[in-house]
């Protein structure tokens, strides 16, 4: 109701939980098969519909910051962390945490992450033209190039230029 969004998504988030590397959990894309699993997600986060909709039958703590979900999990208070990839792999490395913790697959969902414009009136000839631009970015191909350029995942015309690995139980 407040914001008037682009027509295109201008990254793909993949949402995923990551484990102890020491710990077989059985995640197989049920979320029902981990009501018996402590589950720490970040606070304000939107992890997809599925998980929104399973999210009162599990055992979820919400923390204030990624940094603490992760901690948490390296010393066992959580048996998973839900989170995205693109935010994790980078404080996982500064850590020193990643010989203990891994990411797990299948995903929990594919997030489109959009612009968005005020919708007052008076944003509606930037928004406008700024979509005339990213439109261009999108048809052109330039997006694609930046995404891969940053190792980010980018969505088009609802499939996505896969520049990161594809979801793998590295390490499992």
């Amino acid at each position: 109701a407040r914001f008037s969004f682009l027509d295109h998504g201008f990254y793909r988030d993949r949402m995923v939980f990551y484990a102890r590397r020491d710990v077989e959990l059985p995640w197989r894309g049920e979320l029902a098969a981990l009501k018996s699993r402590r589950i720490a997600a970040v606070r304000g986060w939107h992890y997809g519909a599925q998980f929104d909709l399973a999210r009162s039958q599990l055992d979820v703590s919400d923390v204030p910051q990624l940094e603490n979900g992760l901690q948490m999990l390296a010393r066992g208070r959580v048996d998973l962390l839900a989170t995205n990839e693109r935010n994790s792999a980078g404080l996982i490395d500064s850590l020193h945490l990643a010989e203990s913790l891994t990411v797990l697959c299948p995903d929990i969902a594919q997030l489109d992450g959009y612009l968005a414009f005020p919708r007052d009136p008076k944003f509606a000839a930037v928004r406008d033209r700024y979509n005339v631009l990213f439109n261009e970015m999108v048809r052109s191909g330039e997006l694609a190039r930046l995404g891969a350029r940053n190792g980010v995942l980018v969505p088009l015309h609802d499939s996505a230029v896969h520049n990161l690995a594809p979801c793998t139980e590295r390490g499992r």
